[in-house]
Protein backbone atom coordinates (compact mmCIF):
# COMPACT_ATOMS: atom_id res chain seq x y z
CA UNK A 1 0.00 0.00 0.00
CA UNK A 2 2.87 2.42 0.78
CA UNK A 3 4.50 1.95 -2.65
CA UNK A 4 1.21 2.65 -4.40
CA UNK A 5 0.80 5.96 -2.49
CA UNK A 6 4.35 7.04 -3.38
CA UNK A 7 3.70 6.17 -7.01
CA UNK A 8 0.48 8.25 -7.02
CA UNK A 9 2.30 11.14 -5.39
CA UNK A 10 4.97 11.21 -8.14
CA UNK A 11 2.32 10.96 -10.86
CA UNK A 12 0.54 13.92 -9.25
CA UNK A 13 3.79 15.95 -9.12
CA UNK A 14 4.56 15.03 -12.74
CA UNK A 15 1.11 16.18 -13.86
CA UNK A 16 1.46 19.49 -12.00
CA UNK A 17 4.87 20.11 -13.61
CA UNK A 18 3.46 19.28 -17.07
CA UNK A 19 0.52 21.64 -16.55
CA UNK A 20 2.84 24.47 -15.46
CA UNK A 21 5.14 23.81 -18.45
CA UNK A 22 2.16 23.81 -20.83
CA UNK A 23 0.87 27.11 -19.39
CA UNK A 24 4.33 28.71 -19.75
CA UNK A 25 4.68 27.41 -23.31
CA UNK A 26 1.26 28.74 -24.30
CA UNK A 27 2.11 32.08 -22.67
CA UNK A 28 5.38 32.45 -24.58
CA UNK A 29 3.80 31.49 -27.92
CA UNK A 30 0.81 33.81 -27.44
CA UNK A 31 3.14 36.66 -26.43
CA UNK A 32 5.16 36.21 -29.64
CA UNK A 33 1.99 36.15 -31.76
CA UNK A 34 0.60 39.27 -30.08
CA UNK A 35 3.94 41.07 -30.53
CA UNK A 36 3.94 40.34 -34.28
CA UNK A 37 0.29 41.40 -34.57
CA UNK A 38 0.84 44.69 -32.69
CA UNK A 39 4.00 45.49 -34.66
CA UNK A 40 1.93 45.37 -37.85
CA UNK A 41 -1.07 47.14 -36.32
CA UNK A 42 0.88 50.06 -34.84
CA UNK A 43 3.55 51.36 -37.24
CA UNK A 44 6.30 53.64 -35.88
CA UNK A 45 5.34 57.28 -35.31
CA UNK A 46 8.68 58.57 -36.56
CA UNK A 47 11.44 57.25 -38.73
CA UNK A 48 13.56 54.15 -38.27
CA UNK A 49 17.25 54.77 -38.84
CA UNK A 50 19.86 52.07 -39.14
CA UNK A 51 22.41 51.95 -36.32
CA UNK A 52 24.84 49.03 -36.15
CA UNK A 53 22.64 46.98 -38.48
CA UNK A 54 19.52 47.44 -36.34
CA UNK A 55 16.64 49.92 -36.50
CA UNK A 56 16.43 52.77 -34.00
CA UNK A 57 13.27 54.88 -33.77
CA UNK A 58 13.58 58.68 -33.94
CA UNK A 59 10.36 60.70 -33.53
CA UNK A 60 10.15 64.39 -34.42
CA UNK A 61 7.46 66.99 -33.79
CA UNK A 62 7.34 70.78 -34.16
CA UNK A 63 9.02 73.29 -36.44
CA UNK A 64 10.66 75.78 -34.08
CA UNK A 65 14.14 77.24 -34.41
CA UNK A 66 15.45 75.29 -31.41
CA UNK A 67 15.85 71.54 -31.45
CA UNK A 68 15.37 69.73 -28.14
CA UNK A 69 16.33 66.07 -27.87
CA UNK A 70 14.44 64.09 -25.23
CA UNK A 71 16.15 60.98 -23.91
CA UNK A 72 14.39 58.53 -21.67
CA UNK A 73 15.66 56.84 -18.57
CA UNK A 74 15.37 53.16 -17.82
CA UNK A 75 11.85 51.81 -17.55
CA UNK A 76 10.23 54.10 -20.10
CA UNK A 77 8.80 51.48 -22.45
CA UNK A 78 7.81 53.81 -25.30
CA UNK A 79 9.30 57.29 -24.85
CA UNK A 80 7.56 58.77 -27.93
CA UNK A 81 4.21 57.82 -26.39
CA UNK A 82 5.05 58.35 -22.72
CA UNK A 83 6.33 61.88 -23.31
CA UNK A 84 3.44 62.88 -25.57
CA UNK A 85 1.96 65.58 -23.27
CA UNK A 86 5.42 67.11 -22.80
CA UNK A 87 6.20 66.84 -26.52
CA UNK A 88 2.91 68.51 -27.49
CA UNK A 89 3.54 71.43 -25.15
CA UNK A 90 7.19 71.93 -26.10
CA UNK A 91 6.57 71.46 -29.85
CA UNK A 92 4.56 74.70 -29.99
CA UNK A 93 7.79 76.73 -30.14
CA UNK A 94 10.51 74.12 -30.72
CA UNK A 95 11.43 71.10 -32.77
CA UNK A 96 11.33 68.07 -30.46
CA UNK A 97 13.28 64.91 -31.21
CA UNK A 98 12.75 61.73 -29.18
CA UNK A 99 15.36 59.01 -29.61
CA UNK A 100 14.21 55.58 -28.48
CA UNK A 101 17.31 53.60 -27.66
CA UNK A 102 17.56 49.90 -28.47
CA UNK A 103 15.04 47.79 -26.59
CA UNK A 104 12.53 50.62 -26.14
CA UNK A 105 9.50 51.69 -28.17
CA UNK A 106 9.76 50.82 -31.86
CA UNK A 107 13.54 50.33 -31.76
CA UNK A 108 14.98 46.87 -32.23
CA UNK A 109 16.58 44.87 -29.44
CA UNK A 110 20.35 44.53 -29.53
CA UNK A 111 22.83 42.09 -28.03
CA UNK A 112 25.47 44.80 -27.75
CA UNK A 113 26.56 45.54 -24.20
CA UNK A 114 24.47 48.35 -22.64
CA UNK A 115 27.27 50.64 -21.49
CA UNK A 116 26.93 54.41 -21.40
CA UNK A 117 29.57 54.71 -24.12
CA UNK A 118 27.72 52.33 -26.45
CA UNK A 119 24.35 53.98 -25.84
CA UNK A 120 25.79 57.47 -26.39
CA UNK A 121 27.44 56.35 -29.64
CA UNK A 122 24.18 54.79 -30.83
CA UNK A 123 22.25 57.98 -30.04
CA UNK A 124 24.88 60.08 -31.78
CA UNK A 125 24.67 57.88 -34.89
CA UNK A 126 20.86 58.00 -34.91
CA UNK A 127 20.86 61.78 -34.63
CA UNK A 128 23.45 62.17 -37.39
CA UNK A 129 21.49 59.88 -39.71
CA UNK A 130 18.34 61.85 -38.85
CA UNK A 131 20.25 65.08 -39.62
CA UNK A 132 19.99 66.67 -36.14
CA UNK A 133 23.43 68.00 -35.38
CA UNK A 134 22.96 71.27 -33.53
CA UNK A 135 20.63 70.84 -30.63
CA UNK A 136 19.84 71.64 -27.04
CA UNK A 137 19.75 68.47 -24.97
CA UNK A 138 17.36 67.73 -22.17
CA UNK A 139 18.32 64.69 -20.15
CA UNK A 140 15.72 62.65 -18.33
CA UNK A 141 18.36 60.35 -16.87
CA UNK A 142 21.69 60.74 -15.12
CA UNK A 143 23.26 58.09 -17.34
CA UNK A 144 23.36 60.59 -20.21
CA UNK A 145 24.88 63.45 -18.23
CA UNK A 146 27.93 63.69 -20.49
CA UNK A 147 25.93 63.30 -23.70
CA UNK A 148 25.81 67.04 -24.38
CA UNK A 149 29.59 67.08 -24.78
CA UNK A 150 29.54 64.10 -27.10
CA UNK A 151 26.76 65.20 -29.47
CA UNK A 152 27.56 68.87 -30.00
Amino acid sequence: MGIRKKFRFWIFIRNIVLIIAAILFIGVISSQIITIYEKNKYPPLGQLVEVDGKSMHVYTKGKGANTIVLLSGLGTAAPALDYEPLINEMAKDNRIVVVETFGYGWSDVTNKERTVENIVEEIRTALKKSDYRRSLHFNASFRFRHLQYVLC
